[in-house]
């Protein structure tokens, strides 16, 4: 009796652990960029809850993508990070303010291989805005990879 119920706590505790310790991958999303987010107006909202990686490239040297996301009340104090992954010989760089183009303060990281980064402070209720834009060679067919998270 006592053997099939520590089996029974050894089997609830394996399947606890593998569902704890997998959840946080279960929840990241691969998401393309919308084509008309090239604007102020027209910014993708993404979300900087999950991990999710954005997917997106620049068709020219003009082209630059909008991304949006907007803290809650809760996540005043909170830290953001935000980092843009290019491919090899791609570079494309990125600029960051809040609300209508107000500026914050933030720190910035470098990764090498034309990856970039920077982490900040959360306002609660506030709109960040990201824009993606060239900053080198332009390749239509080379992908950015933008992630945004919240600790």
């Amino acid at each position: 009796m006592m053997m099939k119920f520590s089996k029974k706590i050894l089997t609830v505790g394996i399947i606890a652990s593998s569902l704890a310790f997998s959840a946080q991958s279960a929840f990241a999303a691969t998401i393309y960029e919308q084509s008309n987010n090239d604007s102020y107006n027209y910014a993708q909202v993404i979300s900087q809850y999950g991990n999710d990686t954005i997917v997106g490239n620049l068709s020219s040297s003009s082209d630059r993508d909008w991304y949006t996301f907007t803290t809650q009340p809760s996540d005043a104090g909170r830290r953001i990070y935000v980092v843009l992954n290019n491919p090899t010989g791609y570079h494309a760089d990125f600029v960051m303010n809040k609300g209508t183009g107000s500026t914050f303060d933030k720190t910035w990281m470098s990764f090498g291989n034309d990856n970039v980064g920077l982490y900040f402070t959360a306002e609660g209720s506030t709109r960040y805005n990201i824009v993606i834009s060239p900053a080198g060679t332009d390749d239509p067919s080379s992908n950015y990879y933008l992630n945004v998270t919240i600790q």
